[in-house]
């Protein structure tokens, strides 16, 4: 165990950025829907479980060489992650799970949507690969995620809070 922890605080990986944005982009999309009982205590174990779970299953960096079943492995971590952050959304807030798919779902694209404008990023700024823990890095992808939640906020999830919009009503 201590070696993870080291290893975890050497290599500046003990939080995992996918799901620190994602939770922030989840945020956004909820943070006016109607809170459950013992609304902070459910927030605050849901989020810890999460950040454990994404801290024991890490990322694999892709390469060329890796083989088919851990590239499978990679993509079944995002997709399993993804679900325990909706199913986080249904347990802290009252919603339908319909309701808190749709936020999931939001938050998702709007993670995904800053992600590949930091990889654009460092593609111009011709860098091989993405050097995580750089100063560099983190100020740009600080920056890209903060300007593409800001952008999404005001284009599309402001909308849905001003109307206050029953979210599965018209569908």
């Amino acid at each position: 165990m201590t070696e993870v922890l080291k290893n975890a605080f050497l290599s500046g990986k003990l939080i995992e950025e996918f799901i620190i944005e994602l939770l922030a982009a989840e945020t956004l999309f909820c943070w006016t829907l109607p809170h459950r009982d013992r609304f902070a205590f459910r927030c605050f174990f849901s989020i810890l479980f999460l950040m454990v779970i994404s801290f024991y299953w890490p990322y694999k960096p892709y390469t060329a060489e890796m083989s088919l079943i851990i590239q499978i492995v990679c993509i079944l971590r995002y997709i399993v992650l993804f679900f325990l952050s909706v199913g986080c959304i249904g347990i802290c807030f009252s919603c339908s799970w319909r309701d808190a798919l749709f936020c999931g779902t939001g938050a998702y694209a709007m993670q995904h949507f800053a992600y590949c404008g930091i990889r654009i990023i460092c593609i111009f700024l011709d860098w091989k690969q993405i050097q995580i823990g750089i100063p560099e890095y983190t100020g740009i992808a600080f920056l890209c995620t903060a300007l593409t939640y800001c952008l999404f906020y005001y284009s599309f999830v402001r909308y849905l809070h001003q109307k206050n919009m029953n979210l599965t009503s018209s569908i």
